[in-house]
């Protein structure tokens, strides 16, 4: 999953919620509304299903790699939520 599976949930929120033409003008829109950072973040709890699943099947070096998106994940929203 990784970044990937954000980005899909993403684009997946945008398909079933906007009413813009491309995907940077509905970027822009919740810029605007201030609702980037939350839709980002709850995109990214798919990561938190996939981390447990490679746990549970011991794929650890996967898991890691989850994990360092997720905090990534985290990084950006944070910027975003405290840059203004």
């Amino acid at each position: 999953m990784g970044l990937v599976g954000p980005a899909f949930v993403f684009l997946v929120f945008f398909a079933l919620q906007s009413e813009s033409p491309s995907p940077e003008q509905y970027v822009g829109r919740l810029q605007r509304l201030n609702l980037l950072s939350p839709v980002l973040s709850l995109c990214t709890l798919i990561n938190l299903g996939s981390f447990f699943l490679l746990l549970r099947f011991e794929q650890l070096e996967r898991a890691r790699g989850v994990l360092l998106s997720t905090l990534l994940m985290a990084i950006l929203v944070a910027y975003i939520k405290f840059s203004g």
